[in-house]
């Protein structure tokens, strides 16, 4: 990624697919996933405070949550919240073991944004 111009990084996850660009991250759920209630969500690059993630296994999917402020000061996903409060949560993605390189090249999209967003 070069740091002279903006990017655009799309990744496939279990379903759907993350887009990271410079200022934001949008969260494309499959049509499938939205008629279950899951939600498209864009969130600013700036509003992540942090970003949990557990690795896939063969037997247990993984995810990546991006932690956000809501406006009452808490985070969106609350410390300690169980595995079923992070899947629910909208800002939640989830990979199975066979997207484990989809869930690092996402890590590393998101970094990069944040790093770019402190003058890094």
């Amino acid at each position: 990624m070069s740091s002279e111009s903006p990017f655009s990084v799309v990744i496939r996850f279990y379903p759907g697919r993350v887009i990271v660009s410079e200022d934001r991250v949008v969260i494309r759920r499959s049509l499938l996933a939205r008629l279950g209630g899951a939600e498209n969500v864009t969130i600013p690059v700036a509003d992540i405070v942090d970003v949990v993630s557990q690795v896939p296994t063969p037997v247990l999917n993984g995810y990546t949550s991006f932690e956000t402020r809501g406006p009452s000061g808490s985070r969106a996903v609350p410390d300690g919240a169980s595995r079923r409060e992070i899947f629910a949560s909208p800002h939640t993605v989830a990979f199975t073991a066979a997207q484990k390189g989809n869930q690092q090249k996402l890590l590393e999209a998101v970094e990069f944004a944040r790093a770019r967003l402190r003058g890094e």
